[in-house]
């Protein structure tokens, strides 16, 4: 009988050796890039459990490994990445979508006036920002352009999405329906809920906190078969994929449009724009059984245009809004860290009539300090939607005691040297969108700081729309 002993083995190793070392630049490249991966791969895989042997749950004490994980869920998540674009997958665990339907673009915070005189004097004519008023009390006055929803809701809670009945695009839920096509059955399921507020903490589900593991990831909920062991271990393989236990429920109200939104809505001179402050940790919104949008990013602002979803049932008629919210998207798998899993509509929820025509849609601000501070100046970009050309845009700066610091006026003009003037437009003359910045210098401003922390109030006017905001002047610098 032949016996293989250890020199054997060290000359079969080192002849192996050789023929990779000749054969391996002959090769094609993509031949190379396979072997070379698959090799640290293999490596990463080996050691990795190796460490988990030693300490199951070692990731938090050897913070490389935790890298090699995250190296390794890369690479793993790339391939599923590409493989979902095109698949018919639904949107929450889909990680090529992010948003569907109405949904508008991020802006800053709008309050919607019609003047500025709307929007600096209250009910009983003084101005919310007055330096008599302690800091925690100065709030913007509500517009009466706008609408609260908050308050109790309909709400039912569901296993997963598959147990709701057009639950998955193009689809939707018989519970989106109008209120008169809803069944007895399908009424007395509906159960009380404060919205906002999270559903764990009003009876429903069960809140869960982890540190740095995914809780789909724990005791092999996701994982199944030999890697149930160690699922953190293969967390890439599923990165973008959802639960199969997730939770969803069904929000669900009634309203009806104010009179005096009525009119211009009905005439096409303003829309109907729904808020949500925040959904955890993603939602499809349906109008009148119309799906109008699908949006995640847990903890972020989103508005959808339901106009015509309004238009169409009947603007004079009372309106059914549902969202059916998701606990976890693909969108999850970035919002992990050290915290409470919660879910439902976590803020406010209100609805806003926009005017279509010379509309602000978005503005920003910047404050800078020159000549030793002695000078202050505030550079305005405002984003004007179907601007009417010759129309004039007012930028009135106060202070703390409604004192008119500066004002100044731009002038909606299209021609070929807006540029020159700080002016952007696209679309034709009628305007899509007209863009203008303006800077306004202020002599000895009033300086912001943390023990006396001065502002000022800004407001941006057109004939049929008017915004403001509050604004400060500070500079930071470390200086040797």
């Amino acid at each position: 009988m032949n016996q293989f002993t250890g020199s054997d083995a060290t000359a079969s190793i080192h002849d192996s050796y050789q023929f990779l070392l000749h054969q391996l630049p002959n090769q094609h490249p993509f031949t190379i890039t396979l072997a070379i991966t698959t090799t640290l791969l293999i490596s990463l895989y080996f050691f990795n459990y190796l460490l988990y042997l030693v300490k199951p749950h070692a990731t938090s004490s050897f913070r490389w490994r935790y890298y090699q994980i995250r190296l390794h869920q890369a690479i793993v998540s790339l391939p599923y990445y590409f493989c979902c674009i095109g698949c018919r997958r639904p949107p929450w665990s889909n990680p090529t979508i992010y948003n569907l339907g109405n949904v508008l673009k991020a802006h800053v915070p709008l309050r919607i006036y019609d003047n500025a005189e709307a929007a600096i004097k209250d009910e009983k004519g003084d101005f919310p920002f007055d330096s008599t008023i302690s800091p925690e009390n100065r709030k913007y006055i509500v517009s009466k352009w706008q609408m609260s929803l908050n308050g109790v809701w309909k709400f039912q809670l569901f296993s997963n999405p598959e147990c709701i009945q057009g639950s998955v695009p193009p689809a939707v839920p018989n519970l989106a329906s109008t209120c008169t096509t809803l069944s007895s059955v399908q009424k007395n399921q509906l159960v009380n809920i404060n919205v906002p507020g999270c559903w764990e903490m009003q009876g429903h589900d069960i809140p869960i906190y982890t540190n740095i593991q995914y809780p789909w990831l724990l005791k092999g909920k996701m994982c199944n078969g030999w890697c149930q062991s160690f699922s953190n271990l293969f967390a890439g393989y599923h990165s973008g994929d959802v639960p199969s236990k997730n939770p969803t429920g069904i929000y669900r109200r009634s309203f009806q449009l104010p009179n005096e939104w009525q009119p211009e809505i009905q005439s096409n001179q303003r829309n109907v724009i729904l808020h949500v402050g925040s959904v955890s940790s993603a939602a499809r919104v349906f109008v009148n059984g119309i799906d109008v949008g699908y949006f995640q990013d847990s903890f972020t602002e989103t508005e959808i245009d339901i106009t015509k979803a309004v238009q169409q049932h009947g603007v004079k008629k009372e309106h059914v809004v549902v969202l059916q919210v998701m606990r976890f998207s693909d969108g999850s798998w970035l919002e992990d860290q050290d915290h409470w899993w919660l879910s439902g509509i976590n803020r406010s929820v209100f609805l806003q009539s926009r005017p279509l025509k010379n509309a602000i849609v978005d503005y920003h601000t910047s404050t800078t300090l020159s000549n030793g501070y002695q000078t202050g100046v505030l550079q305005i970009s405002v984003m004007i939607q179907a601007p009417i050309e010759n129309d004039v845009i007012t930028f009135v700066l106060y202070d703390a005691n409604q004192n008119i610091v500066h004002q100044t006026t731009s002038t909606c003009i299209f021609n070929e040297n807006e540029h020159e003037h700080g002016n952007e437009h696209n679309g034709n003359g009628n305007g899509m969108e007209w863009k203008r910045t303006v800077c306004i210098e202020i002599d000895s401003p009033q300086l912001w700081s943390s023990e006396d922390p001065n502002l000022y109030t800004l407001s941006i006017a057109t004939t049929t729309h008017c915004e403001i905001t509050r604004v400060g002047f500070r500079e930071i610098e470390i200086s040797t």
